[in-house]
């Protein structure tokens, strides 16, 4: 007894998941939101310039360096 694959079922639940997903993590906000979000927790959505930089090092890393070349 073999099930058969049903690709617009599954579809479906992707679909879903993905909806639910974000209304769960609200990642995407319109400019209105962002403000209010910036107007009630502003230590956490600002930052400097050193601190951001910081973050991309963390973020991304950094490539290894061999050293300056010694002839």
């Amino acid at each position: 007894m073999s099930s058969t694959f049903d690709a617009k079922t599954w579809l479906g639940q992707i679909a879903a998941d993905m909806r639910a997903a974000y209304a769960r993590n609200r990642r995407v906000m319109s400019f209105a939101e962002y403000l209010t979000l910036f107007e009630t927790d502003m230590p956490h959505q600002v930052r400097s310039a050193a601190q951001y930089l910081r973050d991309v090092f963390d973020r991304y890393g950094t490539p290894p360096c061999a050293g300056p070349a010694v002839r």
